[in-house]
């Protein structure tokens, strides 16, 4: 968005990206995203992609040396659409629609005393490859390049301008020389626990940051643990200003008499930690739990609830088929796992029921014949103890339709092989109903009486079933006089009619 000189933009005369600019005005101006972040899926377990390095998906930042940390890169990524980056195109210096961006008026190349603000498009260029004089002029990072052991000149942190130019990644980073590792440096070797300077940039573009950032606690959600046994859960601990090691946590329970606060303990101390938790033995009922995180500076709190049981609920997924999907053929199969911690695997006693047809069967898989329209389908499991759980999902039955107005419902069509889409599968000029229905029996395919409706020359004589007098014997070219396909036939005698009738 471009900041004009009545605007309430900090620069007048400037562009800035569309979710500073919404910052800034505090209105969202433009009904589309922000930003899009897409990422390569097919990294993983792929020789064929960067020398097959995987995505690491954990929260802890502990991946190998050959894995590429997804938090970090979705972090790095993030930040560019908020504003760290220049729209200048690096390759020919020119400035986006000729005017300039806030970015570049803080970029400054120290051999020529002159902001990219200032220079010519040619010098731009030349300032984009001039490693180590690129720098970054913003009060907010220079007040905070105390922490950086390398990577500065001149009192500024160097930007990245390698010779030669890589249009997608220089000037819009940190120098790949800084120390220790920003995150926003271009090439993410290492996972990264905070955002870093990159806060201090952002706050120079035009961004409002807090000061002193509290630690963030991941959601944990309702948690339901038996009470014969400790439980440990997963959670993730964030800190954007602080070393995520300094950040202390600790736990409360509302109910000493089900959980006491001696009962809850901690294991880790990165990003990734765990929270043991141990009831007394035989009591039951439910337990807010709080966490509280501190970074010395700043704290924050996360309540969650805890149901402690003596026996736990069983859980129930559907494999087979999804939600959201449509199913064209009269029989379905429908399969799903249920597991209880006490009774093990129970699946073999899922009951399921549809909305229109009602009770089905029971068992892990099941064959059905569900009527046409809108199901939702529900699998239930109950265990030993009388605890019950549900799942559903919402499928549609479409055996009976005939989608390509052809004469055949779609699941005839599957079973032949046929599209249900396509009234000409083949592309042969006879409908797939005109091709099977030669016996009379549209509901089958009867080879040596009916067409092949997969094939668009049954007898391999050359001529397409559609133009073939006898489609199903290989007749010599001069006993076989090509045919209209029934559709054009019906024409050609239309046609005939008429003229008839206007010589009379």
């Amino acid at each position: 968005h471009y900041g004009n000189a009545s605007s309430s933009y900090p620069v007048a005369n400037t562009y800035y990206v569309q979710a500073l600019a919404n910052s800034i005005t505090g209105n969202d101006l433009s009904a589309a995203s922000d930003m899009t972040l897409t990422f390569n899926g097919d990294i993983d377990n792929n020789n064929d992609c960067l020398d097959n390095r995987n995505w690491y998906y954990g929260l802890d930042g502990g991946g190998s040396a050959q894995d590429i940390d997804f938090l970090s890169t979705v972090l790095h990524e993030t930040l560019h659409g908020l504003g760290f980056l220049t729209l200048v195109n690096v390759n020919t210096g020119s400035r986006f629609n000729n005017r300039d961006d806030i970015f570049i008026r803080m970029l400054e190349d120290h051999s020529e005393g002159k902001t990219w603000q200032q220079m010519s498009n040619a010098e731009r260029v030349d300032s984009a490859s001039d490693d180590p004089d690129l720098h970054w002029i913003g009060g907010n990072v220079q007040a905070d390049i105390g922490v950086l052991t390398a990577g500065t000149n001149q009192g500024h942190v160097r930007m990245h301008a390698p010779n030669p130019i890589n249009s997608g990644s220089s000037v819009s980073h940190f120098s790949n020389s800084v120390s220790p590792f920003e995150l926003m440096q271009p090439y993410l070797n290492q996972p990264a626990h905070s955002i870093g300077l990159a806060k201090a940039l952002l706050q120079d573009i035009g961004w409002t940051t807090s000061i002193g950032d509290k630690p963030i606690i991941a959601d944990i959600g309702h948690v339901e643990i038996i009470n014969s046994s400790p439980t440990t859960i997963d959670f993730a601990l964030l800190d954007n200003d602080t070393d995520i090691i300094a950040v202390n946590i600790t736990a409360s329970s509302s109910n000493t008499n089900i959980i006491e606060n001696s009962g809850i303990t901690f294991i880790g101390n990165q990003r990734l930690r765990q929270i043991n938790i141990t009831p007394i033995s035989g009591a039951s009922g439910t337990v807010n739990i709080t966490l509280t995180a501190s970074d010395g500076s700043n704290s924050n709190n996360q309540t969650f609830q805890i149901n402690v049981v003596s026996n736990l609920t069983p859980s129930i997924a559907i494999n087979h088929p999804s939600t959201g999907d449509t199913i064209l053929t009269d029989s379905q199969s429908l399969s799903a796992s249920a597991n209880d911690a006490e009774d093990g695997d129970i699946s073999s006693n899922i009951i399921w029921s549809s909305s229109i047809d009602g009770v089905l069967a029971s068992g892990a898989t099941i064959a059905a014949s569900l009527s046409d329209g809108n199901h939702i389908i529900t699998a239930s499991i109950t265990d030993s103890s009388s605890n019950t759980e549900t799942i559903t999902i919402n499928i549609t039955i479409n055996a009976l339709s005939d989608n390509d107005n052809d004469g055949l419902n779609n699941s005839t069509e599957i079973l032949l092989g046929t599209d249900p889409f396509d009234s000409d599968s083949d592309d042969d000029y006879l409908s797939d109903f005109e091709e099977v229905n030669r016996d009379g029996n549209a509901s089958d395919y009867n080879v040596g009486i009916d067409s092949d409706p997969n094939n668009p020359d049954t007898d391999g004589d050359g001529y397409q079933d559609g133009f073939d007098a006898n489609p199903l014997s290989a007749d010599p070219p001069e006993g076989n006089i090509p045919l209209l396909p029934y559709w054009a036939t019906g024409i050609l005698i239309a046609l005939l009619l008429l003229t008839v009738r206007k010589k009379n």
